[in-house]
């Protein structure tokens, strides 16, 4: 299955990041009050973080939606297998 994923700097240190959260960053999901981590997620994340920590933003309702909300907002996406 394909992962959707799109990322854009948001400033020198942090980046913008459309897509799922990895296991360690799924608590985040869950203290905002937007589910149990899994599914598509808007988060910013600090390049020097490495990805360790994120602020959850939104959740997504779909892959669809996700691949428009980055074309509207011109990110770089790709798809992971």
């Amino acid at each position: 299955m394909d992962e959707f994923f799109a990322a854009k700097a948001a400033s020198n240190d942090q980046v913008i990041c459309i897509g799922p959260l990895s296991r360690a960053e799924a608590p985040e999901a869950v203290e905002a009050g937007l589910g149990n981590g899994a599914g598509i997620y808007v988060y910013l994340t600090r390049s020097s973080d490495r990805g360790q920590s994120v602020d959850v933003l939104a959740k997504v309702a779909s892959q669809e939606a996700a691949e428009t909300l980055s074309r509207l907002l011109g990110f770089d996406a790709s798809k992971q297998d």
